[in-house]
């Protein structure tokens, strides 16, 4: 489970490179459909994946920090729980759950509008994929109510 969330994060995380570049690409080759414009959300996804991949690596950071920390100071208080001051870094992957609907929402109307191209159609396919991935395994986790409980 830990190596489909890090490999979702990855692909979530080369979304800051391939996007910018895709975009840089299109506005030098005059690449875009002016008669096909894709639906509003469908433009908003590329920053959704910024988003989410921003967040779900600030979250992984805070566990592994907690952790460590808890570690060197020789606790093991991490093993049972963790402490109430950890509670802002359990609040990000509950905010990523409509993020990540959201993108599905954006591929699925990118798909439907015929503005984009097959390459297009693929990469956003596979963030909208690795979006859901991340937050099945932080379910299986049983990660995403956590504040709530």
């Amino acid at each position: 489970q830990l190596v489909i969330f890090a490999i979702g994060l990855l692909v979530l995380a080369s979304g800051l490179l391939l996007l910018p570049l895709g975009w840089l690409a299109r506005l030098i080759f005059k690449k875009n459909h002016p008669h096909r414009k894709p639906p509003f959300i469908a433009n908003l996804m590329p920053w959704l994946v910024v988003l989410i991949g921003a967040l779900l690596t600030l979250f992984m950071g805070g566990i592994l920090g907690s952790a460590l920390s808890a570690a060197f100071r020789e606790e093991l208080t991490f093993l049972s729980g963790v402490s109430r001051d950890m509670l802002a870094v359990f609040v990000l992957p509950v905010i990523c759950v409509p993020l990540a609907l959201l993108i599905v929402w954006g591929v699925a109307a990118g798909w439907r509008s015929g503005a984009w191209g097959l390459g297009r159609k693929l990469y956003r396919g596979l963030l909208a994929v690795a979006a859901l991935a991340c937050m099945t395994v932080l379910a299986l986790w049983n990660m995403l109510l956590t504040p709530l409980l």
